[in-house]
């Protein structure tokens, strides 16, 4: 949702995705959630990763379980939407 102290266009908003950058993933400080496809995916996509999030559903363990994984990756993603409000400052570098 976008409240009205927040972004007042769309083009602010493609602004702000545009200048976003995926944090670095790096071995030091981020742990993995290694046992759970719908948690390393949610992480990655926090980190900025969307490329590897999506990538993950190609994983040969997957297989029999894609369903069931990307429902459950679009109910947190509805949950995280939903309390979700854009200021100005999210924009800035």
């Amino acid at each position: 949702m976008i409240d009205a102290k927040g972004i007042t266009s769309n083009e602010e908003l493609q602004n702000i995705i545009k200048n976003s950058r995926p944090e670095r993933l790096t071995l030091h400080g981020k742990r993995p959630i290694t046992d759970d496809h719908v948690g390393n995916m949610i992480q990655l996509i926090h980190w900025g990763q969307t490329s590897l999030a999506a990538d993950h559903l190609l994983l040969p363990g997957i297989n029999g379980n894609l369903s069931a994984t990307v429902t459950g990756v679009i109910q947190q993603l509805n949950i995280i939407f939903t309390g979700v409000r854009i200021s100005k400052s999210d924009g800035e570098p």
